[in-house]
């Protein structure tokens, strides 16, 4: 289960001030997806604030969670997710480790976790 916390933020600025004051790394992209992404996992921790439209993702059980502007979640290590096609948004992401020091792929295969 993922914990969202919804109407948390107002702005982009707001969501790169707090990756700041945390020390984290920001990346601010757009995404739109039109195909469901396999299964994966990443091997880093993230905050993720939702800057407009929305994101629609489902675990590793097929339970599905959606998250809309203005929300802020936290991306553990480790979780098996897929996006789901459809989601289009505006994203700030944090990473607690600069991206130059992320392992590849960045979508891990679920038959290495654990490995």
């Amino acid at each position: 289960m993922i914990d969202v916390t919804t109407d948390y933020f107002s702005t982009e600025a707001e969501a790169l001030d707090e990756i700041a004051a945390m020390g984290w790394n920001p990346l601010v992209r757009d995404i739109v997806l039109t195909e469901d992404e396999p299964l994966h996992w990443h091997d880093f921790e993230s905050v993720i604030f939702i800057v407009s439209g929305s994101i629609r993702f489902a675990d590793a059980h097929g339970a599905v969670t959606e998250v809309q502007a203005g929300s802020r979640f936290r991306g553990l290590p480790n979780f098996l997710h897929r996006e789901l096609a459809g989601s289009n948004y505006r994203v700030v992401f944090g990473f607690k480790n600069k991206r130059s020091e992320f392992t590849m792929p960045i979508n891990k295969d679920p038959a290495l976790l654990g490995t």
